[in-house]
Formats: C-alpha cells, structure tokens, sequence
C-alpha cells in the first residue's frame, strides 16, 4: 500500500539525514562509497547533505535504470517525472520535519492546548497529503511506464531503503567507514 511505501521513503530520508558517507562516483556504474567517513550521527552541513544526496541519487537512478530494464526512450521521459516526484516529497518531508521541531518546541514553552492542536493538525494535514502525492505521480509514472514497471518500482523503492538502511547501519557498526562490500 501507498502508506507502507511512504513509510519506507520517509525511512530512508531520515537516515539521510543522519548518516553520511565519502566516496567518488564511479563512471559506467554505481557511486563507490569506500573509504572512512566521519563519524556518524553528526549534523551535516547543507554542501555536505546535498553532496550525499547527489551520491545516493546516482545510484539509485543506475539502479532503478537497470532493475526497471529502461529503453532509452523510458529513460528520457521518466527520470524528469520521478525527479519531480522525489523533489516534491522531500518538500513535504522537510515541511513535517519543521513542525515536528515546532511541536517539541512547543512542549518545553507555556504553549497553550489550543496552540498546540493547531500544530498537530498542521502536521496531520502535510502527512496525509504523502500519499496523495505518490498516487498522483503513480499516475504519470504510468503515461512512461508498463502496468509491471512500476509495479516494480513500488517494490524497487521499497528494497532501495531496506538496502541502504542496511548499509547504514553496516558503516555505523564500523564507526562510519563504508566498504565497497555493502552494496552486494
């Protein structure tokens, strides 16, 4: 289901946010994130965050590219899509990750009840709408894509996190190193 899918990509953003990895990008195939990283659960600065973001965009496009068996013509049409997808859901995941904050910083104040369910609503209402999104960009997706790629690519977004929160959590076990051996 949609929500299952969100739950997953909303995963996989948080672990973004919390992990880094240092590397160079292969050409011809998947970004390499061998070499030692700094230690994890740092706060990462805004150039390092997108430069990390830049490294697991690339491999998920190769892998998506690959795994959904795209034609050049599929390719070129799709990605403009998913990309608008992806770049509008983390619109909405930073949006609820600012009122979270704002709700826990409502509860160390003298916020009143009120206050404070206006705030909840608020994030309910940004939550909800996730699903939608998917639903309306499965839509387009479609226009690109057979009935079985993107069947496959709910499934592929689904792995694509247990893989790289795998991977994660690998690197963390070794104090933030990534090995060219998580991948596999």
């Amino acid at each position: 289901s949609t929500f299952f899918l969100c739950r997953y990509i909303f995963l996989g953003a948080l672990l973004l946010l919390l992990f880094h990895a240092e590397g160079q990008a292969q050409p011809g195939g998947p970004p390499d994130f061998g070499g030692p990283g700094p230690g994890m659960g740092r706060q990462l600065s805004p150039e390092k965050r997108k430069e990390l973001m830049d490294r697991i965009e690339q491999l998920k496009v190769w892998k998506l590219t690959e795994r959904l068996n795209l034609s050049e013509e599929q390719s070129v049409k799709f990605f403009p899509k998913y990309k608008s997808y992806q770049e509008k859901f983390a619109a909405h995941f930073e949006q609820m990750h600012e009122q979270m904050q704002a709700l826990r910083q409502m509860q160390n104040t003298d916020a009143s009840e009120s206050e404070i369910d206006a705030k909840i609503n608020e994030f309910l209402k940004t939550q909800a709408a996730m699903p939608e999104l998917l639903s309306r960009h499965i839509k387009e997706f479609r226009e690109v894509l057979s009935a079985r790629q993107v069947a496959e690519l709910i499934i592929f977004e689904r792995d694509f996190m247990r893989d790289l929160k795998g991977i994660l959590r690998k690197a963390h076990r070794r104090g933030g190193r990534f090995n060219k051996y998580d991948r596999e």
